[in-house]
């Protein structure tokens, strides 16, 4: 039957070479991905959403740093 929507989600999006043309022409309803890698505006798609991990990350590099437990950022 086939799927009725596509979503695509990745933690760590590259988008190179003709990846955004792909995403662009393939039948996604929607794009998720993190900020872990800056995305450009001209990589940018209307059916991108795009999720903030810097506040996470920064918390985990000071836990890191200061030699604490970061399993309680995952609470």
């Amino acid at each position: 039957n086939g799927a009725k929507r596509v979503f695509v989600c990745a933690t760590h999006a590259v988008l190179c070479g003709n990846a955004i043309q792909n995403l662009r022409e393939a039948p996604i309803e929607e794009i998720i991905l993190t900020d872990s890698i800056p995305i450009p505006p001209d990589k940018q798609l209307p059916n991108m959403r795009v999720l903030s991990v810097s506040t996470l990350l920064a918390n985990a590099i000071r836990s890191i740093h200061l030699n604490e437990s970061v399993s309680r950022l995952f609470e």
